[in-house]
């Protein structure tokens, strides 16, 4: 196939990682079929053998995100902190969506349903932090606007 030039190429992400011939049920969350990829994901976009990838949510082939360290360590940056400041618990009055991970939105972006989970600060110490550096955030970010 020929592709003209200056054409912008999308990968299906979606479909690739939806692709029951590789994942079993992949609609399920099911966060240990990647107990297998203990490894972080830049070891696993350089393998020569596509079959060793556990995702391709930073591209694949030789078209992968050139800062794929930098975001898989702002990702666990940003759990880690998540984790430190909020309890995240099952919120018992929530009615289960069976569907929640199809997302409520169609198009290129999708978000997640509600999930119904209760989030709550751990301590009055820790949401005066938060406060404190989302204040902070603010200011850095007003050159962006």
């Amino acid at each position: 196939m020929t592709i003209p030039a200056d054409s912008t190429i999308i990968l299906n992400v979606w479909a690739l990682h939806h692709d029951e011939k590789r994942w079993e049920s992949p609609e399920d969350f099911v966060p240990e079929r990647y107990e297998a990829y203990p490894a972080l994901a830049p070891v696993y976009a350089a393998s020569k053998d596509f079959a060793d990838r556990d995702h391709l949510g930073y591209g694949a082939s030789r078209r992968i995100c050139p800062a794929i360290h930098l975001a898989e360590r702002n990702l666990f940056i940003a759990t880690a902190k998540l984790l430190w400041a909020f309890d995240i618990t099952a919120d018992p009055d929530a009615i289960p969506d069976g569907n929640a991970h199809t997302g409520s939105s169609t198009g290129f972006m999708q978000c997640v349903k509600n999930y119904g989970c209760k989030i709550q600060i751990r301590s009055e110490a820790k949401r005066i932090t938060v406060e404190e550096e989302f204040l902070a955030a603010q200011e850095i970010f007003k050159a962006y606007e």
